[in-house]
């Protein structure tokens, strides 16, 4: 049975040390529970959580719509996309919100300097409407979908 559709449901990944799981996964798990409320059951318009190390070892994850949570520093993920991946909103190198909503496959990387500024690009995410372009622009009425 297939878990995700590459082309509706968001891969949300978190760093594999116990540090980034306990701070970030909360993050990831908000941003989840948005996607998956935002589905409204639709049976692929929702968002898994994984680690970074499950992302990279589940090859097929790597062609679904990412969003990362946590720096370069504590996600191997994010290390891998940071230089392909523009800035589209930051605060005085604070925190950064980086997206690519046109890639292939679409990517957000969501990170600050420390805990309390990766919660505040996360939150800028959701609040300034970046999560609803990127929705947007994956969840399209398809030939054949049932609505």
């Amino acid at each position: 049975m297939r878990l995700v559709d590459p082309e509706e449901t968001v891969i949300v990944v978190v760093g594999t040390t116990p540090a980034a799981a306990e701070h970030d996964r909360p993050h990831a798990e908000r941003i989840r529970d948005e996607i998956d409320r935002r589905g409204a059951g639709q049976p692929w318009r929702r968002a898994v959580v994984v680690s970074d190390e499950q992302y990279f070892l589940a090859g097929a994850l790597m062609s679904s719509t990412v969003v990362v949570i946590g720096g370069p520093g504590s996600n191997a993920v994010a290390a891998h996309y940071a230089d392909r991946t523009p800035t589209v909103f930051a605060q005085e190198d604070r925190f950064w919100v980086q997206a690519d909503f046109d890639g292939d496959p679409r990517r957000v990387s969501l990170w600050g300097v420390n805990r309390a500024a990766t919660a505040e690009a996360v939150t800028a995410f959701l609040e300034r409407g970046y999560l609803d372009g990127l929705l947007e622009r994956i969840w399209r009425v398809r030939p054949g979908m049932v609505m």
